[in-house]
């Protein structure tokens, strides 16, 4: 069963770069395990070191990796680029992760034993931590991330949430299998069309969460085509 990470990164390269020895050390635990490494059109070296030192670091490891660019928009927008990272695995599970996050301990190993016992979509307890391991038929039928959520904010709960109204079976992990290594909120959220910071992108964008609960919304994106590379 073929797990797939996927990291959008625009312009975060140190972060991943501190994170990438984690990764690997956690997916080597439990293979097989796909990083998907998305260029949002990164301007800060990110070609370089993807495809020099993390293809160095897991050459004959088992580990697959599958670096992608996309170049066609100036800034970065959260949900576009969570959902361009996605389509872009190949993995029968797909995981979503920050370039700042990394999983430790037996995290894929967990999540395993979680599919094997039928469950088709987890996240940790705490919903501020949120990563969704997502079965990716499952991630399909509800649209994949809402790409209203241009900017910082609850774009991970409302995806939550619209999973927990499929009926699909759900597991809760425990928080310490996640790890966010601490980064400045100015560099997360340096990349946007909109300045502002992590507070103020976030309740530009809860109207949108607000909107799916009270409407009671499981898929997303209806309207129009996500996940595009336009």
């Amino acid at each position: 069963m073929l797990i797939s990470t996927c990291t959008p990164v625009m312009n975060r390269t140190e972060d991943l770069r501190r994170s990438m020895p984690y990764r690997i050390e956690a997916a080597l635990k439990s293979l097989p395990v796909e990083f998907v490494i998305l260029n949002y059109n990164s301007q800060d070296g990110l070609r370089e070191y993807v495809l020099g030192e993390v293809l160095g670091m897991i050459r004959d490891t088992g580990i697959r990796l599958n670096y992608v660019e996309f170049s066609r928009r100036k800034y970065y927008h959260q949900a576009h680029a969570y959902n361009l990272s996605v389509k872009s695995s190949h993995g029968e599970y797909v995981i979503v992760l920050q370039a700042d996050t990394h999983p430790v301990g037996d995290y894929f190993g967990v999540l395993r034993q979680a599919i094997q016992d039928g469950y088709e979509w987890m996240e940790p307890e705490f919903v501020n931590r949120s990563v969704v391991c997502c079965k990716r038929e499952v991630f399909y039928e509800v649209g994949g991330f809402d790409e209203r959520f241009e900017f910082y904010g609850p774009e991970d709960r409302d995806l939550s949430a619209r999973l927990g109204r499929t009926g699909r079976k759900k597991m809760t992990l425990p928080n310490d299998l996640l790890v966010s290594i601490p980064t400045p909120d100015k560099n997360k959220v340096a990349n946007y069309r909109i300045k502002g910071n992590k507070t103020q992108l976030s309740r530009k964008m809860y109207p949108y969460y607000q909107d799916n609960n009270d409407r009671g919304i499981v898929r997303a994106n209806e309207e129009k085509g996500w996940g595009e590379w336009i």
